[in-house]
């Protein structure tokens, strides 16, 4: 297989990335982790409730090169004030 740039790099790439081996294995440090959605709003427990179709899906549009990453969400960070010292106001 070939890519459009004339390299089999990405092709590749995309088709290990689509294996079940690997994609199991990503589905399993998410659900392991905090649970929070991801940049498309699904929580992990919605996911894990249709995950086999969602990761078959997922590995097609990996191995036909046609997925396009959501873009992040913006997330407001509620850190302490600190003063000039580092000490917490």
């Amino acid at each position: 297989m070939r890519t459009r740039e004339g390299t089999g790099r990405t092709t590749r790439l995309m088709e290990r990335l689509a294996s079940d081996r690997v994609l199991w294995a990503a589905w399993s440090r998410v659900a392991a982790g905090s649970g929070m959605a991801g940049a498309d709003g699904v929580t992990a427990e919605v996911f894990g409730r249709e995950v086999s179709p969602r990761q078959t899906a997922l590995a097609t549009l990996l191995r036909e090169q046609r997925y396009r990453a959501q873009p992040l969400r913006p997330v407001r960070s509620m850190r302490p004030v600190r003063t000039v010292r580092g000490d917490r106001a």
